[in-house]
């Protein structure tokens, strides 16, 4: 794995709670665009715009709701994607070197709590390599589901 995947996927898990929140929240967005783009009883109003072309509001709203509901594809992806490895991990349903249950202690108590290092290690007892090396695994692990 490449430097700049590993620092995206370390991203992706230290971002998991605030992407759920930012699902909820868009997906809420979107809903009040469409039900304010509806287009019954509303009167199409093109007006010039910049340098002479038409501004068309309509074309605007739509393409603002398409834009929004992309986003909101990208985010959900991601976020099945650690609900997924999640749900593996708890399982035993992925082959790693460090048994499941400690990558999924870091995903969950450091990554998705956010718990600093010295909070977790206080709490598992396990010596700071150790949860270096597992943490690295945990990475390499989530990298190849998004990827997958």
């Amino acid at each position: 794995m490449r430097e700049c995947e590993y620092r995206y996927t370390e991203r992706v898990l230290y971002r998991h709670k605030d992407t759920e929140k930012k699902c909820e929240e868009l997906a809420l967005e979107i809903a009040e665009l469409r039900v304010k783009g509806d287009v019954q009883g509303q009167r199409y109003n093109a007006c010039a715009g910049v340098h002479g072309s038409v501004s068309d509001p309509v074309a605007r709203h739509v393409e603002e709701v398409l834009r929004m509901e992309r986003r909101l594809r990208r985010m959900s992806r991601r976020m099945r994607v650690v609900e997924s490895l999640r749900d593996d991990l708890r399982n035993g349903g992925v082959v790693t070197v460090t048994h499941p249950r400690n990558l999924l202690r870091i995903l969950e108590d450091y990554y998705i709590a956010g718990s600093t290092v010295l909070e977790f290690l206080e709490l598992t007892h396990w010596v700071r390599s150790t949860f270096y090396v597992r943490r690295r695994e945990l990475v390499m692990v989530t990298g190849e589901y998004l990827r997958a």
